[in-house]
C-alpha cells in the first residue's frame, strides 16, 4: 500500500486508529498539515492532549523499567540500613543538652563514623552529593563532638558534622558551612543508647516499608502523571497562545 494512503483524513471519526494516523501524518507527511486546518479547535486540543499523554507515557515507561530493575538493590540497601542502624550510636556515649549547652561523659574530641560498607558505597557514587559535598570525597569522620571547639574551627575535610558546646555545624551548598544554634531548642534532653534504640525501633517499620512505598509511588505516577501532567501542559500552551494572539491582535489593531 503506498505510503500516501496511510495519512489522516479529517473526515474520519475520532477513533484510536484516526489518532494514530494523525500522529503518523504529522511525522511522515508534513505537507499534509493543511488538512489539520479543517479540524475544529477542540479537536486540535484533544489531539495535543493525547499526543502529550502518549509522550509522557513512553518517558514514564523507561523510568518504571529502570526502577524495577534497581528494586532488588533498593531492598538490599534497606536490609543493610536496618541491620546497621542500631549500631551507629556508641554504647558508652551520653550527650546532655541543658540550657542550650552540650555536655558529654566521654573524652573529647569524640568521633562517630559511618559503617565501613556505608562509606564504601558512598565513595562509589560519582556525582552524588549531600549538602553540597561529594559523597566520593566525604571526610574520615561523620560526626565530631568537641565542646571545647569553636565554630570557626570547623573543617569539612576532617568531619562532616561538628558539635560544639553551643552549636551544630554542617556543610552548606551555598556557603562553606552553616551553624545551628542549640539555644533555639527549648527543652532539655539526654541522648543515650537506650533512647536511641527506642527511636530506631519506632522508625524501623517505616524503613522496612520503603521499597513498597516507592513501588506504589512509581506505579501511581506511571498511571496518573501522564494524564494530569498533559492537562496542565495543554493549559499552559493555550495560555501562551492566548497571550501571543492578544499581542498580535493588538499590533494589527494599531496598524489598522
Amino acid at each position: 500500500m503506498p505510503a500516501e494512503i496511510l495519512c489522516y483524513d479529517p473526515r474520519m471519526k475520532h477513533t484510536f486508529r484516526s489518532f494514530v494516523l494523525r500522529i503518523w501524518t504529522s511525522i511522515a507527511h508534513p505537507s499534509r498539515y493543511r488538512d489539520f486546518q479543517k479540524e475544529s479547535f477542540w479537536a486540535s486540543v484533544r489531539y495535543l492532549y493525547w499526543l502529550l499523554t502518549l509522550t509522557v507515557f513512553v518517558t514514564m515507561l523507561t523510568v518504571l523499567v529502570g526502577f524495577f530493575i534497581s528494586l532488588p538493590g533498593i531492598r538490599q540497601g534497606v536490609v543493610v540500613v536496618e541491620k546497621d542502624l542500631p549500631t551507629l550510636y556508641p554504647a558508652e556515649l551520653v550527650v546532655t543538652l541543658k540550657d542550650g549547652t552540650i555536655s558529654t561523659n566521654v573524652e573529647e574530641p569524640y568521633f562517630i563514623d559511618l559503617p565501613t560498607r556505608w562509606q564504601e558505597f558512598l565513595s562509589r557514587q560519582e556525582g552524588m552529593s549531600i549538602e553540597g559535598r561529594e559523597t566520593a570525597t566525604l571526610p574520615p569522620h561523620f560526626l565530631t563532638i568537641d565542646t571545647h571547639a569553636d565554630v570557626g574551627e570547623y573543617s569539612p575535610a576532617e568531619s562532616f558534622i561538628l558539635v560544639t558546646q553551643t552549636a551544630v555545624v554542617l556543610p552548606d551548598s551555598d556557603t562553606s558551612y552553616r551553624v545551628l544554634p542549640l539555644g533555639q531548642i527549648e527543652e532539655d534532653f539526654t541522648m543515650k543508647k537506650e533512647v536511641y534504640d527506642k527511636l530506631v525501633s519506632a522508625v524501623s517499620p517505616f524503613i522496612q516499608a520503603i521499597p513498597s512505598l516507592l513501588s506504589a509511588l512509581v506505579v501511581a505516577g506511571f498511571l496518573l502523571l501522564p494524564f494530569i501532567g498533559s492537562a496542565f501542559a495543554v493549559i499552559g500552551y493555550l495560555l501562551y497562545l492566548l497571550v501571543a494572539a492578544t499581542v498580535a491582535w493588538g499590533i494589527a489593531a494599531l496598524m489598522r
